[in-house]
């Protein structure tokens, strides 16, 4: 099976697990139909089952926070292993600061399914509070602070 999706959408809008070529070709069909969910770039992906999905924040390539759709992570194993994944990520792509959606197969590997330049936080404040989000924008902004510090 293939996940076939807009570039562009969010929240699985417009997503497509497909098991044939004729469901990618009603996927594509679907993406690039003129409406509200409408994207020129569609993205296919081979499906792995999830057995987690994560969410990481990350800001100059360092991890600042990690949830999942219920929960915040303080895990330190898993965040940990994430930390992990992240610096194999690093060397090929610097990462200013976006949400990197990780999966852990069945097979127990951990695979990047995207990347998102401008992750939202309104489910996770809505489950969690907001008081995660405002220590990790603290923190971004006195490791920013710093860096202009050394600057000037």
């Amino acid at each position: 099976p293939v996940v076939v999706k807009p570039n562009s959408l969010s929240r699985g809008r417009n997503y497509y697990l497909c098991n044939s070529k004729e469901e990618v070709e009603r996927a594509l069909k679907n993406i690039y139909e003129k409406s509200k969910n409408y994207d020129y770039l569609a993205l296919a992906q081979e499906y792995i089952k999830p057995t987690v999905e994560y969410r990481a924040i990350v800001f100059q390539n360092e991890l600042q926070l990690v949830y999942t759709v219920k929960k915040q992570i303080t895990d330190e194993k898993i965040i940990g292993e994430i930390k992990e994944f992240i610096k194999t990520i690093s060397p090929v792509l610097s990462i200013d600061f976006a949400g990197l959606d990780i999966i852990v197969g069945e097979n127990g590997n951990k695979y990047l399914l995207e990347i998102n330049s401008e992750p939202g936080f309104a489910n996770f404040v809505a489950k969690n509070g907001e008081g995660p989000i405002i220590e990790m924008y603290k923190n971004i902004l006195a490791t920013s602070l710093g860096n202009i510090r050394k600057i000037c």
